[in-house]
């Protein structure tokens, strides 16, 4: 099973440098997440996984990830510092 998340605009090159350094922490037995460069200042992020319940676990991992990364920065731009 296969997922496909492609993510334009935004900081793409943070989320590419991120999930870059996370794919070791989203391998396991089961299934998967890696980041492909797509040019045109998207990136693709593709899920893969043995089943269902798998998939969806990794779906969801990868979508809280980039919300997280997308909000830290624009705290970040804005001169938040979370505190």
């Amino acid at each position: 099973m296969k997922a496909i998340f492609r993510v334009c605009g935004g900081d793409v090159n943070l989320i590419a440098r991120v999930f870059t350094a996370l794919e070791k922490e989203l391998k396991f037995r089961r299934g998967s997440a890696r980041v492909s460069g797509v040019g045109d200042g998207c990136l693709e992020i593709i899920i893969t996984a043995n089943d269902l319940t798998s998939l969806r676990s990794l779906i969801n991992g990868v979508a809280k990830s980039i919300y997280l990364i997308e909000l830290s920065a624009q705290a970040c731009a804005a001169g938040d510092s979370g505190t």
